[in-house]
C-alpha cells in the first residue's frame, strides 16, 4: 500500500540519519537524578530470581543506559539522553524481562526439562488442557509416570493449577497473569 511504501520510506531515512551519528552521548540534567534513583534500586533486587540470569543482572544497568541512547537516537539527532529516554528504556526492558525466564526452562540437568518446558508451552497457550491430551501428546516422550511427575512439578512450582471438571476428567489451567482464569473455566 502507499502508506505502507511512506513508512518504509520514512524508516530508511530516520535509519541512514542515525548511522551518520558520531561520537559520545551526553546526559541531559533530567536525566542524573531518575539515572541514579534507579540505578541504585536496584541493588540487590534483580526483576525475577533464577542464578542462569546471574551475568545478565550484573550488567543489566548497561543495557538500560545503551537502551537510552537507542530512544534518543530515535528520537532526535541531539545525542542527548534525557529523562524521557530512560523511561522508554526501563518500560522496554521491563516488558522484555516479563518472559525471560523461560528462556533456558527447557534447559536443565533433568532429562525430562525439556518435555516439561513443552507441557508448559502447551498449557500457557491454551490456558486449560485436558491431562488426557497432554499425555497422549508427550505418549512417545515420557512414560506415565515421568508425566505426573512433571504434572506435580509444575502444579507445585506454582505454574499450573489442576482442576477436575463436573465429568471427573482432569485437566491443567494456567495461572499466569490473569487472576480471573477460574471465572473463565466451567467446573
Amino acid at each position: 500500500t502507499d502508506r505502507q511504501r511512506e513508512l518504509h520510506e520514512l524508516l530508511t531515512e530516520d535509519l541512514a540519519q542515525i548511522r551518520m551519528m558520531y561520537g559520545d552521548f551526553r546526559p541531559h540534567k533530567n536525566f542524573i537524578e531518575p539515572w541514579i534513583e534507579w540505578y541504585t534500586a536496584q541493588e540487590g533486587h534483580p526483576p525475577f530470581e533464577d542464578p542462569k540470569f546471574l551475568g545478565y543482572f550484573e550488567r543489566r544497568a548497561t543495557h538500560v543506559l545503551k537502551l537510552s541512547m537507542i530512544c534518543s537516537a530515535s528520537r532526535s539527532e541531539s545525542m542527548i539522553i534525557e529523562a524521557r529516554d530512560l523511561e522508554r528504556a526501563v518500560a522496554i526492558l521491563e516488558r522484555t524481562e516479563e518472559k525471560m525466564p523461560l528462556t533456558f526452562s527447557g534447559v536443565g540437568r533433568s532429562e525430562l526439562s525439556n518435555v516439561l518446558h513443552h507441557v508448559l508451552e502447551m498449557v500457557m497457550l491454551k490456558k486449560r488442557v485436558p491431562v488426557s491430551e497432554i499425555k497422549f501428546t508427550f505418549r512417545y516422550d515420557t512414560t506415565g509416570w515421568e508425566m505426573d511427575k512433571i504434572i506435580t512439578t509444575l502444579v507445585e512450582g506454582g505454574m499450573v493449577k489442576q482442576v477436575t471438571t463436573g465429568d471427573g476428567k482432569d485437566h491443567l489451567m494456567y495461572i499466569g497473569d490473569d487472576e480471573d482464569n477460574e471465572s473463565n473455566i466451567e467446573l
